[in-house]
């Protein structure tokens, strides 16, 4: 009895088999931890099933790495990218809202302008980052009283009717549904950021590194973040 050919796409599928046999090794992974939760752990199940001799080691930091002299491999971040020299890929678009809480609003009144929002209670990330910038350039200062430190504090205290936050929307689809936050000034829409995955060009030949980024890359690839 003839033995079957081998064809073309057999001999695709051994060859991807064999890269993913390949890839194995400890890949660190930086960047606050509203992004890892929200954006990275939920991909992190399927990589590590693929790959399972790749392991992941998140740090989660609200700092800003130097992910070449702190000896990191990968780091998500968003905006603009101050280090030309690093390898990079795109993860998605993210859309930040303001908003509050029925109870905070019912207090303080509804802002029905941006000049209204320096009379209410902001609940910013760090003293540093008190003015707010709206799509187009303008910004707005604001009058806060606590700094909250990281994304996830600052979600929390809005929910506890603290003020007005400026989050990302990936972190507010089941309260928007549930109305326990309201998005508040839906026609003056706030600045946008991308989200990039970065690796130095050193720590990018490593084969792990480039299948960690590059799959999360293209699980994320060209999608915009939250409502649309």
């Amino acid at each position: 009895m003839a033995k079957p050919s081998i064809t073309a796409a057999d001999d695709a599928a051994r060859a991807i088999a064999e890269r993913e046999r390949l890839v194995a090794g400890r890949v660190s992974l930086t960047t606050t931890a509203a992004l890892g939760q929200y954006l990275i752990t939920p991909h992190l199940i399927k990589l590590t099933a693929a790959y399972p001799d790749v392991q992941v080691e998140l740090r989660l930091t609200e700092r800003r790495v130097n992910i070449i002299s702190d000896g990191i491999d990968l780091a998500v971040r968003t905006g603009t990218l101050d280090d030309s020299d690093l390898v990079a890929r795109r993860l998605c678009k993210v859309k930040r809202l303001l908003v509050a809480s029925p109870a905070y609003l019912a207090k303080a009144g509804v802002p029905v302008a941006p000049s209204d929002l320096a009379s209410h209670n902001a609940i910013v990330i760090s003293a540093a980052l008190d003015s707010w910038r709206f799509d187009g350039g303008w910004e707005c200062s604001m009058r806060w009283t606590i700094a909250a430190g990281n994304m996830l504090v600052a979600h929390q205290l809005a929910r506890l009717h603290h003020g007005i936050a400026l989050l990302p929307d990936f972190m507010l689809e089941t309260d928007l549904d549930l109305g326990t936050l309201i998005h508040l000034l839906p026609e003056y829409p706030m600045e946008q950021a991308d989200a990039w995955i970065v690796s130095s060009p050193q720590r990018y030949r490593s084969l792990a590194v480039q299948t960690v980024l590059n799959y999360l890359a293209g699980a994320k690839s060209g999608v915009s973040v939250g409502r649309h």
